[in-house]
């Protein structure tokens, strides 16, 4: 690809991708004006065919991924809501809960074939989100570097690629300092 730039899909065009959703919230609509469009790659995102995207059944993910090839479209990320919860609890309760969400949404990865799969930056709330989150979530919440690096591997495992999004106002990762340190407090 010509100026140096990085090539994400595989062409020497710009190709774009957007949410399910963003084109209508009946999924098979959604499809046909994506494709109207003339786009080919699909975020998948929210609730399909009645289920959310985090836990499509086998039945589920094989009529999406039917659609999408049926349309010429393909599955270019898995927009979970993995870790979209409090970092705020007890360890063993969101490992739980989040991992065991990950291994149902790689069954249907594995069905959809997408080239991502998105994990959500946890939340920090209350007074410890005005601090500095970095320091926050090493000194009080040292576990969430494990899970994360767990759910990574298996993402990676799968032969997927993750990516982790920060798009809460109290998302752990939201302000730019907070893996920094300033002079100025």
């Amino acid at each position: 690809m010509g100026g140096g730039g990085v090539d994400p899909v595989g062409s020497s065009k710009a190709q774009l991708t957007v949410l399910n959703a963003m084109a209508s919230h009946d999924f098979d609509q959604a499809l046909v004006v994506i494709r109207e469009w003339g786009l080919e790659w699909v975020d998948l995102w929210g609730f399909i065919y009645g289920e959310p995207v985090d836990t499509l059944s086998f039945a589920a993910s094989e009529r999406v991924a039917a659609r999408l090839d049926e349309l010429g479209l393909r599955a270019y990320c898995l927009s979970s809501r993995i870790f979209d919860d409090s970092v705020e609890q007890d360890e063993q309760e969101f490992r739980d809960k989040h991992l065991a969400t990950l291994r149902k949404s790689l069954a249907a990865a594995s069905v959809l074939r997408p080239r991502y799969v998105r994990l959500i930056a946890g939340r920090v709330t209350g007074a410890a989100a005005a601090e500095n989150c970095v320091s926050v979530l090493k000194d009080r919440y040292p576990w969430i570097r494990d899970v994360y690096r767990e759910a990574v591997e298996e993402i990676l495992e799968a032969g997927f690629t993750p990516t982790v999004e920060n798009e809460h106002l109290d998302c752990s990762c939201r302000h730019p300092k907070s893996s920094t340190t300033s002079s100025n407090g």
